[in-house]
């Protein structure tokens, strides 16, 4: 993903769209768009979610069209990545980019037969992220939910770290060198 952090192998990310209602901008309610909900639209902001292994990033976005999600794909996604993804037709031109692209169906499989392409970690990872943001924190603003999804994708990133604060640090000296 991104070049400030360490590579590891070819990238597995995974894509998925989450609904935020813009109605109440005191409270960001996060809503999950699922197969149930296929078609109805919902107006605003959105928040986009790549993942390969712990290390995930949740970005803020206002449109989840080619011209928004491309360009995060470009600059978090090394060339030749592996994108498994759902069918939006915004990952069409990922092929087109030098990424390998393998595409779940979610209307006829969970996970795709042939490829094994799938996004139940991402979905997984959202549920938790939602379920920090929403439940336990009981909310957000609109203008600190990128903060507190960039702090909760930090934490998940170092999940495995004896010390948060050490490891703060070591963040630190490695972007201010």
């Amino acid at each position: 993903m991104r070049k400030d952090l360490p590579e590891k192998g070819n990238i597995i990310v995974e894509g998925y769209l989450m609904a935020i209602n813009p109605l109440n901008q005191k409270t960001v309610m996060l809503k999950y768009t699922t197969v149930e909900n296929h078609g109805r639209r919902v107006d605003g902001p959105w928040v986009f979610g790549l993942k390969n292994g712990s290390d995930c990033r949740y970005l803020y976005v206002l449109r989840r069209d080619k011209n928004t999600l491309l360009p995060i794909i470009l600059r978090e996604c090394e060339a030749s990545s592996v994108i498994h993804s759902d069918e939006w037709a915004a990952y069409r031109c990922l092929k087109d980019n030098g990424y390998i692209h393998n595409t779940v169906n979610h209307q006829q499989n969970y996970v795709d037969p042939l490829t094994k392409a799938h996004t139940q970690s991402i979905e997984r990872s959202w549920l938790d992220a939602k379920t920090k943001i929403m439940k336990t924190m009981r909310g957000t603003t609109m203008q600190l939910l990128q903060s507190h999804l960039d702090h909760y994708c930090w934490k998940v990133a170092r999940k495995e770290e004896p010390d948060l604060f050490i490891a703060f640090l070591r963040d630190i000296k490695a972007v201010y060198r």
